[in-house]
């Protein structure tokens, strides 16, 4: 006899489960978590691109207004605090820098909401208060987090694979049409491969689905060929992800348990998988690479403004010395207060001495990502977590480049207008475009491949070793299932029988 082909166990698998309506309410219920997911995502995208047009523009009109009363400024001189040619009234207008929304940040809004995304700056802030000034936010939403479609293919995809797959085979050989089933021109591995197949492309095909249609409803906020190729690797790893959840279900479906058991099984599998193993890992990294406390930060600042305090004189002079060309000229010492060049100087002074300490918070948090990559072997939700964000563009990596930025055009901010304050040098209109702007700029589309890349090779091992399990465990002995089903099958019979 002709094996069965597995389109037609296919569409057998596909006749049971619409005769009993589980497939349209898995269908119906993801799609509409799905849906509220991208919602949010959305909402959250469009607040964070109108609030960074807004910043730009309201910084723009300011500098549009100052640039039309310079010459008159110029004119009368006066008093350098309401100038408006005066660099130190220029200088002191506030400047909000905004990380923008990534490529696909409607998909995975991840910890945007707390990691550093904003900060605000002027000629007096420094590098100790540049990220003070936080967004407000709620905080029901800052503990539990945002509900967003990454998180609905993280922790609840699974779900929707393991209800599918639980019971592969279970059902047939509780109702006691296994035996009759095997004794057609085909085998357990067969038949579980075929019903694995099909509600494997389901479960997959609803994650690319709605991953697809939450990208096109957001647009996005780079060019259409980085969405592209971003989307198309978060379909790859989407598609990885749920694979190694129904290889896994056919593992357990092989041993032969009833479909209680199955269930019991999956689910302790899928909360050690996706909710113990991460937690613990995050905890022991936390132990193992403790940050410095921001109590630590908070003495070694007071220390240092006390020491430059009591120091002022010797530290302004060293600083001049170390930069001349900041030395207030005649000119401009009857204009400019004289504390100012003395605060310049105290003010670094105390950022190099609280620098060491800002540098061990990144190493730890450095340290602490080492490790969890190197324990994602253990849970396929850390390598997923991981590549989607960086995706997304809402992970960490590129938080912390937008606070190098930051820093650096603090620096280039104050490198602009202190030596003209100090000096007593006046802005003319054609100067206001010369003022600094801060405009962040996206890291190489390489880096992100360098990182995700990996995550892939070990989503390929997870299901790799799942799938060669559940092809050794089920064709162990063919035969002796096939024998076991059919005498289980005559065993139910024969009190019927009789």
């Amino acid at each position: 006899m002709r094996p069965v082909r597995l389109t037609r166990l296919i569409h057998h698998d596909f006749r049971q489960m619409t005769a009993d309506r589980t497939l349209f309410w898995v269908i119906g219920l993801f799609l509409v978590i799905s849906a509220y997911a991208i919602g949010n995502g959305i909402v959250w995208t469009r607040t964070l691109d109108a609030d960074v047009r807004s910043a730009s523009a309201s910084y723009e009109k300011t500098l549009s207004q100052l640039e039309a009363k310079a010459e008159e400024g110029l004119s009368k001189g006066g008093d350098p605090y309401a100038n408006p040619s005066s660099a130190l009234f220029v200088g002191r207008q506030y400047q909000e820098m905004l990380l923008p929304p990534g490529p696909l940040t409607s998909l995975s809004i991840g910890q945007s909401d707390l990691l550093t995304s904003r900060a605000t700056a002027n000629l007096w802030s420094n590098a100790r208060t540049l990220l003070r000034n936080r967004e407000v936010q709620n905080p029901l939403n800052l503990l539990a987090g945002r509900f967003d479609l990454a998180f609905v293919i993280i922790y609840l995809l699974p779900l929707v694979a393991l209800a599918l797959t639980f019971d592969l085979v279970s059902r047939e050989r509780e109702q006691g049409t296994l035996a009759m089933v095997l004794c057609q021109p085909i085998s357990l591995r067969r038949l579980i491969a075929g019903k694995a197949i099909f509600r494997g492309a389901v479960v997959i095909g609803l994650a690319a689905l709605a991953s697809i249609a939450g990208a096109a409803l957001a647009g996005g906020a780079s060019s259409g060929q980085e969405i592209g190729g971003r989307l198309a690797l978060w379909l790859l790893v989407v598609a990885l992800y749920g694979a190694f959840w129904v290889a896994l279900a056919a593992v357990v479906n092989s041993f032969g348990l009833s479909s209680a058991a199955n269930a019991i099984v999956l689910a302790c599998l899928w909360l050690g998988m996706v909710v113990v193993v991460p937690a613990s890992t995050n905890l022991a990294a936390s132990f193992s690479h403790p940050a410095p406390s921001r109590l630590l930060f908070t003495q070694e600042m007071r220390a240092a403004s006390n020491d430059a305090e009591q120091r002022g004189a010797k530290i302004l002079a060293d600083y001049l010395h170390d930069h001349p060309e900041l030395r207030p000229n005649a000119q401009g010492a009857k204009d400019v207060p004289s504390w100012i060049a003395g605060y310049v100087a105290v003010e670094d002074a105390i950022d190099a001495r609280t620098l060491p300490v800002q540098a061990e918070y990144k190493a730890a948090l450095a340290r602490q990502s080492a490790m969890v990559s190197r324990y994602q072997l253990l849970s396929p939700a850390i390598v997923v977590h991981g590549a989607l964000q960086d995706l997304a563009g809402s992970g960490q990596e590129r938080h912390e480049r937008f606070t190098e930025q930051a820093y650096a055009f603090l620096g280039t901010m104050r490198g602009f207008f202190f030596p003209r304050v100090l000096q007593g040098e006046a802005l003319r209109p054609a100067d206001f475009a010369a003022v600094p702007r801060f405009r962040f700029r996206e890291g190489e589309a390489r880096d992100v491949l360098a990182r995700v890349v990996p995550g892939v090779g070990v989503l390929l091992a997870h299901g790799g070793i799942a799938l060669i399990a559940a092809l050794v465990l089920l064709g162990r002995d063919p035969a002796r299932a096939r024998g076991q089903a059919r005498r289980k099958a005559g065993s139910t019979a024969e009190p019927a029988a009789t």
